[in-house]
């Protein structure tokens, strides 16, 4: 789309036309998603079918805001179909971004290019901005991907790649409107849960290894201190060679925007978690030690005053006549802006050798042991982390913290300092609600702090185990009582609900329980998006509450459901195709549970009810027994299971056929199938499932004449 700039480049000018009072309400209600109907014209062109709006997040509130063009109709000069005008505000210099596009793809790691552009409005000059491109399926094509797979942009504070992400509401899917990402989901997992020994190889086999170190090397180099929670996208080539990569985006927060000291280790802010694909990077010896001569290699070649003074030269003498025009940015005279690029100059020159001293010096990372469940107010709580080393020998000590202040600040925090085993034991926390605790390690000249810094403690007199048992998400029209959910309380004492609260995929979908709410023992409650719907159908049902301001997906969803202090208490995630029962969508069924007891995560755990639900009422499909011994009697078998790599499926025939023996993972995707001609009596189809991870698949036998049946089986991968 873009080259960079070479020396004596003329600038380019792109001159919006739009009506001024729409310009300005757009302006002020910046926290609206406005778009405006705007004319573009560029070298003599005009492009008519354009819309306009604000774009950014937090920086929507200052005075000089970037703007994203949605071009309906012909694309632009080189088929965009969208630009992005960047104000980069906060960067004075207005340099960073593009200085940091450049090294990135100068070094093999494909990154928007970036340009300045004058933008006209209505004819009066009105700032320099960059002109960035967006990452897109043509970004994906002009470096050489398929473009078939999946494009996942790290939207908001908190895609962290972390276990706390919400996969749908952190992370927006940019090719498509299809609701689930099983893939990002099954990253997510495996990124947390694989073990130590086994990270080397899961980081190789999944990413592309040699961009990825190069991309977390030049990170650091750049002090890139706004990514890891948000402001990168990441990408899966589902097909050949099926590997995932990772591309930064917004790159304002880098040079020296946090200084050349900025520590190498950092990977968020205290208000998200950390990243485990940065963090455990460095926590494990191999790719910690490739990541270090990723970057001697890259200060050897891209990142150096040799090749990047050049540059700024060329950007100063390009943007000298137009700087003190620009009346809405932050420069106030020429000396103020030449001071910023100085600044950038010298985070060249001093950044490497700060960098590398650092991790000469540092102690290393290391990872907290997450506290599991809830304890008592009487309770004493045990904290334990694995131990960190100083590379040089010297004695390495620990402060832990623990308070009901996320920043650790207020007076709820407890400190212990001094601490020489990777262990303590508090005395008990009175107050209930929602703590946090972290763990830094110090050699006395550096301070690390401990993989997660974020890790919610939960302190409560007791949380009901209250249990999702019942789903209406789509009814039939003749029987439309719009949507609902049913909970049981398994105890046997009654429970309040007053503040719990239910959400859907959408954090921002919250309906808090009213005081007074509550289940009997061994009962249920209906929660309702439309109470006088509801009872228009189930006029009989005691126990409801409502109304829901949103409803439930018809192809499924994730729905969560968590008790007053945060603690989450149960979730899942419905679907309407197989193996979840497909009549609950929309012909008259619900989607019921059919033991409590059971694992209502696994799609196996539920049925399609008898006639329109049971609400309030016990499940049509309820099977008695024990939960953890109940278990479908399938008409196939598989042995071993758990398995390892390989696994056989066993079943009986009739006569000659054709069959198809169908795996799918735990999402209900079909991810491998074998078919064959098979004769009569007892058969056997051996499955290598070497190459799929770890986790709980599904296996269906389907024939010409007979249907066989589905089983689950679990694979260990050890």
């Amino acid at each position: 789309m873009m080259a960079m700039m070479a020396t004596g480049q003329e600038i380019k000018r792109i001159y919006l036309e739009c009506n001024a009072g729409d310009f300005e309400n757009m302006y002020e209600n910046y926290d609206e998603e406005i778009f405006i109907p705007v004319l573009i014209t560029y070298e003599g062109t005009t492009w008519q079918d354009v819309r306009l709006r604000l774009r950014g997040d937090s920086s929507k509130e200052y005075p000089k805001k970037s703007l994203k063009a949605v071009f309906d109709g012909e694309p632009f000069v080189q088929g965009e179909t969208e630009l992005n005008f960047n104000a980069d505000y906060k960067d004075i210099s207005y340099m960073r971004s593009l200085l940091s596009s450049r090294v990135f793809n100068e070094a093999g790691i494909p990154c928007a290019a970036i340009e300045h552009v004058l933008l006209y409005l209505n004819g009066s000059f009105f700032g320099i901005y960059l002109l960035t491109q967006d990452v897109d399926i043509q970004f994906l094509l002009m470096h050489g991907f398929t473009g078939n797979g999946n494009l996942y942009k790290a939207a908001l504070d908190g895609a962290c790649l972390s276990i706390y992400d919400n996969i749908y509401y952190h992370w927006e899917k940019k090719q498509d409107d299809t609701p689930f990402r099983d893939d990002l989901a099954e990253l997510i997992h495996n990124l947390n849960f694989t073990e130590n020994d086994d990270f080397f190889d899961f980081v190789y086999n999944t990413f592309d290894y040699d961009r990825l170190l190069t991309l977390l090397a030049m990170n650091m180099l750049l002090a890139n201190g706004s990514t890891y929670y948000h402001n990168y996208f990441l990408y899966h080539e589902t097909e050949n060679p099926g590997k995932w990569f990772m591309f930064p985006w917004d790159l304002d927060l880098t040079f020296s925007a946090y200084t050349k000291w900025y520590p190498f280790h950092s990977s968020s802010g205290y208000w998200t978690p950390d990243n485990p694909l940065h963090e455990r990077s460095l926590i494990d010896d191999q790719v910690f030690a490739d990541i270090k001569t990723r970057i001697s290699d890259l200060a050897g070649t891209v990142f150096n005053p040799e090749r990047l003074f050049p540059v700024t030269d060329s950007l100063h003498d390009l943007l000298l006549p137009y700087i003190l025009l620009d009346t809405t940015d932050k420069v106030e005279d020429i000396a103020m802006w030449e001071e910023y690029i100085d600044a950038n100059r010298d985070f060249i020159t001093g950044r490497y050798s700060h960098l590398i001293y650092q991790v000469n010096h540092c102690p290393r990372n290391f990872t907290l042991d997450k506290t599991e469940g809830y304890h008592t107010p009487e309770e004493s709580v045990q904290f334990s982390w694995e131990a960190s080393v100083d590379p040089n020998g010297l004695p390495v000590t620990y402060n832990l913290y623990i308070s009901m202040d996320q920043s650790f600040e207020d007076s709820t925090t407890l400190v212990v300092t001094g601490l020489t085993a990777n262990q303590y034991t508090s005395g008990p926390l009175e107050n209930e609600g929602r703590y946090f605790w972290k763990v830094e390690a110090t050699n006395n000249s550096f301070n690390i702090e401990g993989f997660d810094t974020y890790n919610p403690l939960y302190i409560s007199k007791g949380i009901p185990p209250l249990v999702i048992n019942e789903i209406n998400y789509k009814s039939a029209p003749e029987t439309d009582a719009e949507d609902w959910v049913e909970f049981f309380n398994p105890l046997d004492t009654v429970v309040s609900l007053a503040g719990w609260y239910f959400m859907d995929d959408d954090d921002a979908h919250k309906f808090i329980f009213p005081a007074g709410a509550f289940i009997e023992p061994q009962g249920y409650l209906v929660l309702c998006r439309d109470t006088s719907m509801f009872f228009q159908h189930y006029a009989d049902t005691m126990n409801v509450s409502g109304n829901m301001d949103f409803g439930l997906k018809s192809e499924g969803e994730m729905i969560r459901l968590y008790h007053p202090t945060g603690y989450l208490v149960d979730m899942l995630t419905y679907r309407s195709e197989f193996p979840w029962p497909g009549t609950p969508n929309g012909l008259g069924p619900t989607l019921e549970l059919i033991n409590p007891e059971l694992d209502n995560a696994l799609a196996l755990s539920w049925d399609a009810s008898a006639g329109n639900g049971t609400p309030c009422r016990k499940n049509s499909v309820y099977i008695p027994g024990s939960g953890s011994d109940y278990r479908p009697d399938p008409l196939i078998s598989v042995s071993p299971n758990p398995f390892v790599h390989l696994t056989h499926v066993l079943f009986e025939l009739a006569g000659h056929q054709t069959v198809r023996v169908i795996v799918y993972n735990a999402a209900g995707l079909k991810i491998m199938e074998q078919k064959r001609l098979s004769g009569p009596g007892k058969q056997c189809i051996s499955l290598d499932m070497q190459a799929f991870p770890a986790g709980i698949y599904y296996i269906s036998v389907d024939a010409e004449h007979t249907s066989a049946g589905t089983i689950k089986v679990l694979k260990t991968g050890r």
